[in-house]
């Protein structure tokens, strides 16, 4: 694979293509994760404090508690009947920029090994003056996801009611439904997401981390 080198220059005239070429360099090579890392997380704190002077749509009162940066202090674990189970590390973001949704993030990556692992981007929106939610999601692995719920005091839950993938060759088996829950306790935030797929057809645990915010 061909290793990308990635210069700081002023070409990179949005946050986003910057993002890109970085990942360029992550995704390359697993000894370039700390540069990716290093970086990664500057541009996201100067793009967090742009977003702080920006005042925080009304619709999002509901969802205050979720706004910031959430890393897991130990490995989270994911497990499945058809793969070996496995652990990760993980760090997501919520983030208002004046609208009535969060744009968000999610990273992970090997506990040991330290590379890059599942990636996904998008944003978490309410319907105004409702605890009706809905989260639009692109995954790194060619998965475009829509999940929609509600909100209620501390907890989020959510079921895919669209999921669509790229055209050709895909990993099989096919990803056929989430469900995923976030949810408030004491200081830490609990993730955890149900699959199914063309060989598990019923919703099975797969995926359970904790986070603190940092």
């Amino acid at each position: 694979m061909r290793n990308y080198t990635v210069v700081l220059h002023h070409r990179y005239a949005s946050y986003s293509s910057f993002r890109y070429a970085v990942a360029c360099t992550a995704s390359a090579k697993c000894s370039n994760t700390s540069a990716y890392n290093r970086y990664s997380h500057m541009y996201d704190a100067k793009t967090r404090d742009m977003n702080d002077q920006i005042p925080m749509h009304s619709a999002l009162e509901p969802l205050k508690w979720l706004v910031g940066t959430w890393r897991t202090e130990k490995p989270a674990s994911g497990h499945f009947p058809t793969i070996e189970p496995f652990e990760y590390c993980e760090e997501i973001n919520f983030s208002s920029i004046g609208q009535p949704m969060l744009n968000y993030t999610a990273q992970s990556w090997h506990p040991v090994k330290k590379c890059p692992m599942h990636r996904e981007v998008g944003f978490l929106k309410i319907t105004p003056k409702t605890n009706d939610v809905s989260l639009l999601l692109t995954h790194n692995f060619g998965l475009c996801t829509v999940e929609e719920g509600c909100v209620t005091d501390h907890e989020i839950v959510l079921k895919s009611t669209s999921i669509s993938r790229k055209t050709g060759p895909y990993k099989a088996p096919a990803v056929l439904e989430i469900k995923r829950e976030f949810k408030l306790v004491g200081d830490a935030l609990h993730h955890t997401l149900h699959m199914a797929t063309e060989k598990t057809t019923e919703l099975t645990p797969h995926l359970e981390a904790v986070y603190k915010k940092q």
